[in-house]
């Protein structure tokens, strides 16, 4: 009987003690999770607070290792390389006939078989020519010169022509033809004469026909200034 006994007092104890607990249970539970979310915090926080300090090591500067520094050897200023014109027979040839006769000279290079070098002739002797004598040199270029020859060697021409007498350039330009060939001459007149003298080649753009003549002049005036 006694171990009866035993187990209807276990049971009542069980009772009164649940009965005694359950209007704190909430609380409880809150204090139980709070607990674990600061076992939580504090676990994840001991492994860096007890790890060790390390204290920052400078890196070693860097040693030229002994290593020598070569530097550039000076180049004398006055020798000045020459340029492949000057080394190139063709050329050469092409410049000492225009020193005789720009005229004949022209002639000499059509009946060349070297189509390929035959602008770098020309350009060679409208270099010479439009020296002594621009306008006589690019009136021969506007009357014979063809395709791409003609625009590059009369841009050439007019460039050196610019520089000796940009007026005189101006008022054979106004004689032109209206064709390409007329622009490119306006184009390289009005990027030269800006460098010279930017207020007369300014009007002298202003005064040109609207159209694409103006338009392309006062562009070339216009990158010649930015340049």
């Amino acid at each position: 009987m006694r171990w009866i006994s035993r187990i209807l007092l276990t049971i009542a104890f069980i009772v009164l003690a649940t009965v005694a607990v359950l209007p704190h249970a909430d609380t409880i539970r809150n204090e139980w999770h709070h607990l674990r979310e600061t076992w939580e915090i504090v676990r994840s926080r001991a492994p860096s607070q007890l790890a060790p300090a390390v204290e920052p090591r400078n890196s070693p500067s860097k040693s030229d290792r002994g290593r020598t520094v070569l530097k550039p050897t000076s180049v004398d200023p006055t020798v000045i390389p020459k340029s492949a014109a000057d080394n190139d027979p063709f050329l050469v040839e092409a410049r000492r006939r225009a020193q005789d006769d720009p005229e004949s000279a022209m002639a000499w290079l059509q009946v060349q078989s070297l189509s390929q070098d035959s602008l770098r002739g020309m350009l060679e002797i409208v270099a010479v020519w439009a020296a002594e004598d621009s306008e006589s040199a690019l009136l021969w270029l506007e009357s014979n010169a063809q395709g791409l020859a003609r625009h590059t060697t009369i841009q050439s021409g007019m460039e050196l022509w610019a520089q000796q007498d940009p007026t005189a350039a101006a008022a054979w330009i106004d004689g032109m033809a209206n064709d390409g060939s007329k622009v490119t001459a306006a184009k390289a007149l009005a990027a030269n004469w800006a460098g010279q003298n930017p207020d007369e080649a300014s009007q002298w753009v202003e005064q040109l026909p609207a159209g694409s003549l103006r338009n392309d002049a006062a562009g070339a005036l216009v990158e010649s200034w930015a340049a």
